[in-house]
Parts: C-alpha cells; structure tokens; sequence
C-alpha cells in the first residue's frame, strides 16, 4: 500500500508538472507575441492620425456657426483628408482603434502622447 501512494502522488506531481509547463508555456508565448495585427496602423502613425483629428475636432467647435448637417459632411472629409495623409482607410483606422483600445494600459500612454502633441501647438 505504501508503494501505490508513492505511485499516485508520483503520478500526480507529473500531472501537475505538465499543466505547470504548459502554463508558462503559454504565457510566454503570448508574452513574445506583441506584433501588430496585419491592418493595423503603426502606434506612431496613429498617435500622428489621432492629434490631427483632434485638431480638426478643436477647429470645427470653434467654428460651429455650420448647420449640424454642413458640419457632418465637413467633419467626415476632412478626417478622410488625414487618413489619405497617412495611406490608411477608415475602416483602417477603426480595426486600428479597437485593437489599441483593447489595452487601456497602452492607449492611455498613446493618448498621453497625442496630448503632449497637442500642447505643442
């Protein structure tokens, strides 16, 4: 009986060796995975893309004497304008600001960038 108990818990500690090696493996892997998405823009260019638009946002609310319509239309070229700017499309630059949004860490610290851009102007 003393020898199946040794057995079992031998058994077990390997068992528990696996789970623990895959584990690690497994956060090392998603570790060492921190390259971008195909379609998605590079964090500068999108750091670049969202201090312009918030430029443009800032101009279009001093200048708010547009109807809301005239205004609309005026918002969406001159976005579109930025993104020709930086060869992407919005649909780009939303796939690009779901994935950085998904790690408020990091879009925080890029947000953080945009501002700095912005207090130089």
């Amino acid at each position: 009986m003393i020898k199946s108990e040794y057995i079992g818990k031998k058994e077990s500690a390997k068992r528990m060796a696996i789970i623990l090696l895959a584990l690690a493996m497994v956060t090392a892997v998603s570790c060492h995975n921190k390259k971008i998405p195909e379609g998605v823009v590079s964090e500068k260019a999108m750091i670049e893309i969202l201090a312009e638009m918030h430029t443009a946002d800032a101009y279009f609310n001093v200048t708010n004497g547009y109807e809301c319509d005239t205004l609309i239309g005026e918002i969406a070229y001159t976005y579109n304008q930025i993104f020709e700017r930086y060869g992407v499309t919005k649909e780009t630059f939303d796939k690009s600001l779901d994935y950085y949004s998904k790690n408020p860490k990091k879009f925080r610290e890029m947000y953080e960038k945009v501002v700095l851009k912005l207090n130089k102007k």
